[in-house]
């Protein structure tokens, strides 16, 4: 199994410890830790999920300050569909993607200023200048 699937796996299980566990006992925050006896229950020491949502499920992530350059890489796991965006120096950064059989379609905003470098499956790096995308690629 690789990193993505088994990150998706921990992600989604309700058992403890996980952030489900929390979910499942009316988490509305992250706690100090995982147990249900947590002093702290608002505590972002293990709240790295939603870095692992926006970087590695949807695929932006900042390679230059204020995002003036960033990449657009999925982990494309057994998830059909992400979809984010984040507001930056420069203006709304936006992906959203899906599975169609073999092949992902991957749509994208590049706001005005910046780029983005778009790493898919199967395929070579490309430059993306500001704008909106529209990429299909072959996917595992």
């Amino acid at each position: 199994m690789d990193n993505a699937q088994t990150a998706l796996r921990v992600a989604l299980q309700t058992s403890y410890p996980s952030w489900g566990f929390w979910l499942e006992h009316g988490a509305t925050t992250t706690w100090e830790h995982w147990a249900l006896a947590s002093r702290s229950r608002g505590h972002y020491f293990l709240g790295t999920v939603d870095d692992w949502l926006y970087h590695d499920v949807a695929g932006i992530r900042p390679v230059a300050p204020g995002y003036r350059i960033f990449e657009l890489a999925p982990a494309v796991t057994s998830i059909l569909e992400a979809q984010a965006s984040v507001s930056t120096a420069f203006g709304t950064a936006a992906v959203h993607w899906r599975r169609e059989g073999h092949e992902i379609a991957l749509d994208a905003t590049i706001p005005v200023g910046a780029e983005a470098i778009l790493r898919l499956p199967d395929t070579d790096p490309q430059v993306l200048r500001p704008g909106r995308h529209t990429v299909r690629a072959s996917c595992p």
